[in-house]
């Protein structure tokens, strides 16, 4: 058969025997090349598709099961709460975070009371969704009754007379007079309410990292939260101002400047509302800080 071939290539196109040769190798090899692969390609392993089905299930199961705490969270049992008495156990049964239901308690013990429904918005961190599924629920005595029954915290009374100081003004020597509050922690507070412009409420010192929940109360307890933050121009204000600020993320700066030289400058504050990405949280956080007025 080979010969044949050989043959075939020196009469057709004149090759020499070892150019015909040459020729038969190249042809056997191409051959082999293009049927081999088709016979000894490896069948798709099972066990690697198996482990690709679990890690989707496992991710599904993931999501659904965090969508299914939120839901429960807004359809747990409800009942009538005054948010002045309410305990820890009581709020967490409700649905507030074990966190913002402490800070809650914390802000009565400080001798906080909260007058009305709306007060409770003031405290950072409440779900604004679980606040409007409970609203019915709310029960707020007069303050007067609440004087009238309220005890008196000893352990919160200051063992020595002595005048209260501006949060906004403290310097990192004066902080350290709380018992709890180091170099560290000091130092970080002061960088953080010089990002945010200053502290409009007790609350947001909760955001500094590694500050106890246990320490507001006697921060509260010593200082108070005075005069005027520094206001952002909203009107004026650059990307990069806006995102200096901790409560305005960067996406959310470019959104509010391109929205402004797309529509022009803003009326009121709450037509920032108009900026899809910017939550009513957030807004509410942030609002204290901005003003349409000129400097």
């Amino acid at each position: 058969m080979l010969t044949k071939i050989r043959i075939f290539f020196v009469n057709q196109f004149g090759f020499s025997r070892k150019e015909s040769n040459g020729v038969l190798i190249l042809i056997m090899v191409i051959i082999l090349t293009w049927f081999i692969p088709r016979f000894f390609t490896p069948k798709p392993s099972m066990s690697h598709a198996n482990e690709d089905e679990m890690l989707l299930r496992e991710w599904y199961e993931e999501v659904n099961s965090s969508l299914i705490t939120k839901r429960t969270a807004l359809q747990r049992k409800k009942f009538p709460f005054d948010p002045n008495t309410a305990t820890i156990d009581e709020l967490r049964a409700l649905g507030f975070k074990e966190n913002v239901a402490k800070r809650i308690v914390n802000y009565r013990k400080a001798g906080g009371l909260f007058a009305s429904k709306i007060d409770l918005r003031k405290i950072y961190g409440v779900d604004p969704d679980l606040l409007n599924s409970l609203e019915n629920y709310i029960l707020i005595k007069t303050v007067q009754e609440h004087k009238s029954i309220e005890p008196v915290n000893e352990s919160l009374k200051p063992e020595k007379k002595f005048v209260k100081i501006d949060l906004n003004l403290a310097d990192t020597v004066e902080l350290k007079k709380i018992y709890g509050v180091g170099s560290v922690l000091s130092n970080r507070i002061v960088r953080f309410r010089e990002k945010l412009g200053g502290f409009y409420h007790f609350d947001q010192l909760g955001e500094v990292y590694h500050l106890s929940d246990t320490l507001l109360p006697k921060f509260e307890a010593r200082y108070f939260v005075g005069g005027q933050v520094e206001l952002l121009n909203i009107n004026s204000a650059t990307e990069y101002q806006f995102r200096s600020h901790p409560y305005i993320s960067s996406n959310l700066a470019m959104a509010i400047v391109n929205y402004r030289e797309r529509h022009g400058s803003f009326d009121s504050l709450p037509g920032l509302m108009n900026i899809e990405i910017l939550s009513d949280s957030v807004f509410q956080k942030v609002k204290p800080y901005l003003t349409i007025s000129a400097e």
